[in-house]
């Protein structure tokens, strides 16, 4: 079978060592989303869900079309041409 979209997620985190001896880390997660067929695809939507006694959310980008506890959504990310790609960027 032939793959038509692809959702990779990369995580990155940052600390200076003061935050780390605090316990503070600034996390980030990558999401991006990849149009592998041969038709653009329009409208594209998104939901994250995330754990909210291990990550407070600070912001997204582009920004979420509306937001739960523990979860996040955005409606559409646009046109997606074939082998084009979107990524969302999430910060807790």
């Amino acid at each position: 079978m032939d793959e038509k979209i692809t959702i990779t997620a990369q995580s990155e985190y940052r600390a200076d060592a003061s935050d780390a001896a605090a316990g503070r880390f600034a996390f980030a997660y990558h999401i991006t989303i990849t149009n592998n067929g041969d038709m653009a695809l329009d409208p594209v939507a998104l939901a994250d869900a995330f754990v909210t006694n291990h990550l407070a959310y600070v912001s997204a980008s582009p920004a979420e079309d509306s937001a739960g506890v523990g979860s996040l959504a955005w409606t559409n990310l646009g046109l997606i041409v074939p082998g084009g790609y979107v990524t969302v960027t999430t910060r807790f």
